[in-house]
């Protein structure tokens, strides 16, 4: 309804004339429509009231009803004004004992002996009209404000009473009033505003409003206001289990915001509630759309996996997961892992995968899970916890070193550092290896290389007692200089006086070089009666002394070419044998020619197994004898004869030797045809050719030295030089005689004397003397020696003469 309505009612006419009074009742008061009442006789009691109609004089009631099944006003107007009441009429007259009192409540006057009674003229009389606003109707709904309603009461009458001509009092009058205002407003309904239906809330909660409704008034005027509005919810378009029902939602409050809303389609109503009595009832059904973050329908369960692996679709999130508008259309993502750095979560599709990312770990962290709807709407999972289960894991090496050994020295390496078990403490774990230059000590590899094999690749294994790790360790072996091997030399066995030969190549072994290259030498050969030669072919040659035997130890040394050596001991015999005797070492006998010359042997004889005394020699010369040991040696001065080497033969009775003795032959120097005297005159000198007179085979006579016996100092100055010249010179005037010495050695040290006279002369007067040549010696001297060998002169000069020997 949207309207405007004016509504007046009518106004009442003047009061009646007052009626007459009784002899001793007053008359009634005139109303509206009527006279005054009669009076009714009341000795000495107020007047009767008189009997016209209770509406006498009162104002036109002015009425707005309204009925209708459903109202709902908004922007309406309703004024109403009651009519006036009426003034009041005139007095009536009185007779006998009274009068009656007219008056606008008609009131009846006093009589004679009584006061005046009361108008039976009605309460109302001379009111004003009443206003009646009266609304009827099944459902309604007027907010305030939406229907104005203007009512006025209708005026009241004067009310004044007048005094009758009867003897009695004046009638009483009453106070008059405006026409009463009387309203009927119903209990109402609320009309709901929004959200229009089919509103989308997609996140903030809902917010529903509705009108306000005019508080109620029960008829004819008890109010009855608005307490509280209510408002239900539900999925139900007939509500009939309602999700939320709110009956005390302030009266000056026109919204309403439902708290924590799951999603889906909902119907809401609102009512209105009086203090007076229950709500009229609900209002339509309006609806929404509320789209709710995704729900959890059940926990996600605690999840495992064996370390260092990974769990593929651990679990179906749209299983956990649903949502009122959406449930198919939702996506997903890990809202929380507590360290991504140990595992790791992440989504396909709709499925939550797992991994390990820390290996060898093992242990717990939580996560959750985030489902948003399509229209953006987000719901977590609980906190649920993944255990990433402990399996035994393998030892394992780390870093392991190449390690630098030096060759010949053991080398201590512990390879705990380089080791590890995620399970297993380190005296857990076993160690072993396979090489012949390791040992193993718990976790310590004691290596040692005896030789130099570059590098070595050394296999190692780790075990737990169930799982193994093998690995393989480098190791540089750093070369040293091994002294070469001295391998064992037979013992050197060799009969006395026969040289042993050994090739030492074969005994003699080194890493770095080659048998061949080594040196072997000689380093004590002890008291044995041998010696002992290498040469630089590694050739050894045992030479056993002459003639003896025994036993000794040598000493080699075998040298490397970096000068590391090392040593072998050997065994060495020489085993004796019947040696020979022999004679050596016999100086060349110098034998002169017509002098014998005796040779003792002894000294130069020699035998292992015999004393020179016991041994017989033997010679091979017609011009040599054997007496013992002693040769003797003749030979005559036989100037055919020359130097020979006689054979000599030595035995001690089983075996002989044989030896030589170099015989050489000397000639002394000959004086042949020299004079047996000179004469040098007194006070005067002569020369002499000594040579002349000298011959030598060997040597000649430039190979001659000469010396001369000192003379008679006090007879003679002679001098010789080394020609053979001789010159003496008479010291005194007197005549004298004495003699002289001459000696004349050749180069092989012989030696030939000759003494001759000197005679001092007297010179004569007639002058100097002059000695005389003495005769030429060479001719005499040649005979002389053709006589002495029985041979020509022709043999003497071919042979006279022959090179010296040394």
């Amino acid at each position: 309804m949207n309207s405007t309505v004016d509504l007046d009612g009518g106004a009442a006419a003047r009061g009646g004339t007052g009626g007459n009074g009784g002899t001793y009742g007053g008359g009634g008061g005139g109303g509206f429509g009527g006279g005054g009442g009669a009076g009714y006789y009341n000795y000495n009691s107020p007047a009767g009231p008189g009997s016209c109609g209770q509406n006498v004089g009162r104002g036109g009631r002015a009425l707005f009803r309204l009925s209708a099944g459903d109202l709902w006003a908004n922007g309406s107007a309703v004024n109403v004004t009651g009519g006036a009441g009426g003034n009041a009429g005139a007095a009536g007259t009185g007779s006998g004992g009274g009068g009656g009192g007219g008056g606008y409540a008609g009131s009846g006057g006093g009589g004679w002996y009584g006061s005046g009674g009361e108008g039976t003229a009605g309460q109302l009389s001379g009111d004003g009209g009443e206003v009646a606003l009266e609304l009827y109707c099944g459902r309604g709904s007027i907010p305030p404000g939406g229907l104005g309603m203007g009512a006025t009461g209708g005026r009241r009458g004067d009310g004044l009473t007048e005094k009758g001509s009867g003897a009695g009092g004046s009638g009483k009058g009453r106070a008059t009033s405006d026409g009463p205002i009387l309203r009927s407003i119903p209990r109402l309904v609320p009309i709901a505003l929004g959200p229009p239906d089919g509103t989308m809330f997609n996140g903030p909660e809902p917010f529903l409003s509705w009108t306000g409704c005019l508080d109620g008034i029960i008829f004819p005027s008890k109010p009855d206001p608005v307490k509280a509005y209510g408002v239900a919810l539900d999925d139900d378009p007939g509500f009939s289990s309602p999700e939320l029902s709110v009956l005390d939602i302030p009266a000056w409050d026109r919204t309403f915001s439902p708290p924590a809303l799951l999603g889906g389609q909902y119907y809401w109503r609102v009512c209105a509630v009086y203090s007076g009595g229950e709500s009229p009832g609900w209002s339509g059904p309006r609806s929404f759309l509320k789209n709710g973050p995704p729900r959890l329908v059940a926990d996600i369960p605690p999840l495992s996996f064996e370390e260092d692996g990974s769990l593929r679709h651990a679990v179906d999130l749209g299983t956990y997961f649903t949502d009122d508008l959406y449930p198919e259309d939702l996506s997903f993502e890990v809202a929380y892992e507590e360290d991504p750095a140990l595992v790791h979560a992440t989504i396909d599709g709709r499925w939550l995968d797992l991994r390990s990312m820390k290996a060898d770990w093992h242990g717990t962290c939580d996560f959750r899970v985030r489902a948003t709807d399509r229209g953006g709407i987000s719901g977590l999972s609980n906190t649920f916890r993944v255990t990433v289960t402990a399996v035994n894991d393998a030892p394992f090496f780390t870093g392991l070193p190449v390690l630098n050994v030096t060759e010949d020295s053991d080398f201590r390496f512990d390879i705990s550092p380089y080791v590890g078990d995620i399970d297993n403490g380190p005296d857990q774990l076993g160690l072993s290896v396979r090489s012949p230059h390791a040992v193993v000590e718990g976790h310590n590899i004691t290596l040692h290389y005896s030789t130099e094999v570059g590098t070595d690749l050394l296999a190692i294994a780790l075990t737990d007692g169930r799982l193994s790790a093998e690995a393989t360790l480098e190791i540089r072996v750093i070369a040293v200089n091994d002294p070469p091997l001295a391998l064992p030399v037979p013992d050197l066995r060799t009969a006395e006086d026969t040289v042993l030969e050994l090739d030492l190549t074969p005994y003699g072994a080194d890493e770095e070089d080659a048998p061949a290259r080594l040196r072997w030498s000689v380093e004590g050969a002890g008291e044995g009666p041998y010696d002992v030669i290498v040469d630089g072919q590694n050739l050894l040659r045992l030479v056993p002394r002459p003639d003896a035997s025994g036993e000794g130890v040598l000493v080699l040394a075998v040298s490397d070419t970096s000068n590391a050596t090392s040593f072998v001991t050997v065994g060495v015999r020489v085993d004796p044998v019947n040696d020979p005797p022999a004679i050596k070492g016999l100086p060349e006998a110098v034998v002169k020619a017509g002098t014998p010359l005796k040779v003792d042997v002894k000294p130069y004889l020699s035998d292992v197994d015999s004393p020179p005394g016991s041994l017989r020699i033997s010679v091979e010369s017609e011009r040599a004898s054997v007496s013992g040991l002693v040769i003797t040696l003749a030979y005559p001065r036989d100037e055919r004869l020359g130097s020979e080497t006689i054979g000599i033969t030595v035995s001690d009775g089983q075996a002989t030797g044989r030896g030589a003795l170099s015989v050489r032959l000397l000639f002394p120097p000959l004086f042949t045809g020299a004079p047996d005297s000179i004469s040098v005159p007194a006070g005067g000198s002569v020369l002499q050719d000594l040579s002349r007179f000298v011959f030598d085979r060997e040597d000649g006579t430039s190979g001659l030295s000469w010396s001369l016996d000192r003379p008679d100092p006090g007879l003679l100055d002679a001098r010789i030089d080394g020609n053979g010249l001789l010159s003496a010179r008479s010291v005194g005037r007197d005549a004298a005689a004495t003699n002289l010495t001459v000696t004349v050695t050749d180069l092989d040290g012989q030696s030939s004397s000759w003494t001759f006279d000197v005679r001092i002369t007297r010179p004569e007067a007639t002058g100097a003397s002059e000695a005389v040549p003495a005769p030429d010696p060479v001719l005499p001297a040649l005979l002389v020696a053709a006589l002495l060998v029985g041979g020509s002169a022709t043999f003497f000069f071919v042979s006279g003469r022959r090179a010296r020997r040394n």
